[in-house]
């Protein structure tokens, strides 16, 4: 795959996830006709903590602060009246009441705040009573964490059948396609420790199973989908800040196993022993004290972005350096962390100012930049491999191969000789080649080079792929056979069949005009049979004493 390819097949990944966003959105639009968006009709009145109180007609409002109190009015109009309508609605750590004429419909959050445990993400979905129609609701938040609230948004009434829809709506191709990532990342992260032999590649493969398991999980429980998947409470707000904080953990593993430059595979070993010691921070300092997940979140966003500005520096540092699987998640990574990096921003300015701004729907650009570069990552870890494998193959064959002929070197001759002993009944013939050594003195080295590939590749033609040969020193060859399991034929009538067909061929070559050399070999045979078995080796002597007086009676003849 070239750069351009990798570039088209980004592109490709982003246009069909908006195509296949938008025609989703179009399809299942149809669905929330029903849905009643109540943000406009929200007032809001903060008492802070020191017993001030601020007034806005809006569901805007500065950040809550850890012990102010927010209350929202939320009208119910009696044109929107449904039987069986449930308001929905989400917010960040506060201990939560919904009341309407002093009657309480929901609370969420006492028992945690109460323990000293974090609250993290509520998903609220209510139930409206008939004679609340016409009234106001009244939202009491008592804010448990600093940062922990500026706006209302997305307040929904739904038909109770569709209630459901308030966590797909705009989500439906997330849950699909992150569920099925969260499902396979996982299986691949329980099976890849099970191989006995750990090798760079599997624990590069077993990071990224983790790092797709981490960012699937995340997308699904901040969306608030996880939250219908479990029967406990809080465990969709668990799960969003336990992976959104183990994350960088797999994701710097990677790239650790990734990069072969030493300065760069020590600096992400250096950034994946600190982000694994800020996780069991956070973790231990989350469950053992008063300071939670969320208070860490905005110091531990910087952080990430630290992380994610280096990545972006050595991807554009190292540009034209590596090799396609590098330029594939170059391209992924600097589209992907320009993405997380803006929701980063937004969702900041959403927390800490409640800028109009940071109101921007962006949650799409969230799941596409996740989707890009866990892609990226994967396309390249395959490329990695296939390399890899690719690699080990050649050099494999490399160290079992002569250079000059194709056909095996000493080593791969050993090699067939173990598999050719396992034989009950094999023949074994060695060849030596005559007037090598005249050849090159008299005509040079290049006319032995070619008396020497035109040798092998004669006895390769006539025992391959039914028996094997090689080039078993400088002019001496070997080539052996065994008995034909199918026709019952004996390995020595083989043997003797592939002779006559060599002889055949070096005659036939040596009677061609303007051939530089004539091929003459001298060779013996050795077979071994059931009532006779000769090992590799005792094979291999025989046939080289045999060949040894063949040329001795090659020489007197002359």
């Amino acid at each position: 795959m070239t750069k351009r390819n990798a570039v088209l097949l980004i592109i490709k990944i982003v246009f069909i996830y908006f195509l296949i966003n938008f025609i989703t959105n179009s399809i299942y639009g149809l669905k929330y006709t029903n849905d009643v968006l109540l943000d406009d009709s929200i007032t809001s009145e903060i008492v802070r903590s020191d017993g001030t109180t601020e007034s806005y007609a809006s569901n805007h409002f500065p950040v809550l602060k850890k012990g102010d109190v927010l209350y929202a009015k939320i009208p119910l109009d009696t044109k929107n009246k449904r039987t069986g309508s449930v308001i929905c609605f989400s917010l960040y750590d506060c201990v939560t009441e919904l009341t309407y004429d002093n009657h309480i419909l929901y609370s969420a959050g006492y028992l945690n705040a109460k323990r000293g445990k974090q609250i993290g993400h509520l998903y609220a979905q209510i139930s409206i009573p008939d004679d609340a129609w016409g009234k106001e609701l009244i939202l009491t938040c008592h804010a448990k964490e600093n940062n922990a609230l500026s706006s209302l948004t997305n307040v929904q009434l739904l038909p109770a059948l569709d209630s459901v829809h308030y966590f797909f709506k705009h989500h439906e191709i997330d849950f699909f396609l992150f569920l099925a990532i969260m499902i396979v990342s996982a299986i691949s992260a329980l099976f890849l420790p099970l191989f006995r032999t750990w090798t760079p590649q599997l624990r590069q493969g077993f990071s990224l199973s983790l790092f797709c398991l981490s960012v699937s999980l995340w997308v699904l429980s901040y969306n608030g989908i996880l939250s219908i998947m479990s029967t406990v409470s809080d465990a969709c707000s668990k799960t969003e800040y336990f992976s959104i904080f183990f994350l960088p953990i797999p994701f710097c593993a990677f790239f650790y196993d990734l990069f072969k430059y030493k300065p760069f595979k020590k600096l992400y070993q250096y950034m994946t022993f600190f982000y694994t010691g800020i996780f069991v921070l956070a973790t231990l300092l989350n469950t053992y004290t008063s300071i939670h997940y969320s208070a860490l979140l905005g110091f531990y966003h910087i952080l990430m972005g630290i992380g994610l500005v280096i990545t972006l520096y050595i991807f554009v540092f190292t540009r034209g350096i590596y090799r396609v699987e590098y330029q594939i998640i170059r391209i992924g990574a600097l589209l992907s962390v320009g993405l997380l990096m803006l929701r980063l921003l937004l969702f900041n300015l959403n927390r800490f100012t409640g800028l109009e701004l940071a109101t921007i729907e962006s949650d799409t650009f969230t799941s596409l930049g996740c989707l890009t570069l866990i892609v990226s990552m994967f396309i390249s870890y395959v490329i990695g491999i296939t390399n890899h494998y690719y690699k080990i193959k050649e050099e494999r064959h490399m160290a079992y191969t002569d250079a000059l002929t194709g056909i095996n070197n000493r080593a791969g001759c050993e090699q067939q000789l173990k598999q050719l002993e396992k034989e009950k009944e094999f023949a074994l013939v060695f060849f030596d080649l005559n007037n090598l050594k005249q050849t090159n003195d008299l005509h040079g080295h290049k006319h032995g080079d070619y008396l020497i590939r035109e040798s092998s590749r004669i006895i390769k033609s006539v025992f391959e792929p039914d028996g094997f040969c090689g080039r078993y020193g400088g002019d001496e060859f070997i080539a052996g056979i065994s008995a034909d399991k199918h026709s019952h034929q004996a390995a020595s009538d083989r043997m003797e069949e592939c002779i006559r067909k060599v002889n055949e061929k070096f005659k036939k070559h040596n009677e061609m005009p303007n051939v530089p050399v004539k091929i003459s070999v001298s060779y013996g045979i050795s077979i071994s049979t059931p009532a006779k078995p000769l090992s590799a080796e005792e094979a291999l002597r025989m046939a080289d004493k045999k060949m040894y007086k063949a040329k001795t009676d090659y020489k007197r003849s002359l």
